[in-house]
């Protein structure tokens, strides 16, 4: 089955939610040739399936941040494409080394995840990357500062944090220089904010992949204010 996506999917998106997906399979099945036990195949199945579901749902909040899709799409939008990848790995990718079926991820009435995978989905480390982003995206668009529109609405986004008169453009100069000083790079200080590397790119170019919870995180990190990042 071939991955269908949404008209407003760029190309360069699609490009990279199909390499994920190769590059998430070739991980799979090396990893069911390491393993013997059903469990086991089972866990990195799901592995796969979230690799693949975190690779669109970060495009689809990135739709969010700027405006093209309203927060409900954004996870209506992920939740439908992991139904997807779900179903189509279990058709092709779903058997253990001797040939035989894993168990169904799907119902048979209605075709949802069921409810018991649905848990360990949303147990996983790539589930919580996708509700962090989510958050994002609803905190920026719950703001209603800045100017874009949401599916057709106009609204308005912006970085500076709520209630204060500060200016738009982030101080990257400061940023830069600190993660320098300890030694950050993007990877590994997106990691540390629990934030994708999108969202920290956007922080150190002024970018649109940010909002103000973001900024927040990161002074935190930084033992400042959070006016303190943004140009005087």
């Amino acid at each position: 089955m071939d991955l269908l996506f949404p008209r407003e999917f760029s190309s360069a998106a699609r490009a990279q939610v199909v390499a994920k997906k190769i590059l998430a399979g070739r991980d799979f099945e090396e990893k069911k040739r390491s393993v013997r036990l059903v469990p086991e195949i089972e866990s990195a199945l799901r592995t796969y399936i979230l690799q693949v579901f975190l690779s669109f749902a970060e495009d689809a909040c990135e739709l969010g941040r700027q405006g093209v899709w309203g927060v409900e799409r954004v996870e209506r939008e992920a939740r439908e494409f992991l139904r997807l990848v779900a179903i189509e790995a279990g058709g092709e990718k779903g058997f253990d080394r001797s040939g035989r079926a894993l168990r169904s991820m799907i119902g048979h009435w209605g075709g949802a995840i069921l409810p018991e995978v649905q848990r360990e989905f949303e147990k996983s480390p790539e589930w919580r990357k996708f509700t962090d982003e989510l958050l994002q995206v609803a905190e920026l668009q719950a703001a209603g500062s800045g100017s874009g529109s949401v599916e057709g609405v106009p609204v308005r986004y912006g970085l500076a944090p709520a209630g204060e008169a500060a200016p738009a453009l982030l101080n990257v100069d400061l940023i830069g220089q600190w993660m320098e000083a300890e030694g950050y790079t993007n990877i590994e200080l997106a990691e540390a904010l629990h934030l994708s590397v999108r969202a920290v790119t956007s922080m150190r170019r002024n970018g649109k992949s940010h909002g103000r919870r973001a900024v927040q995180k990161l002074a935190d990190l930084m033992r400042r204010d959070a006016l303190d990042l943004y140009r005087s």
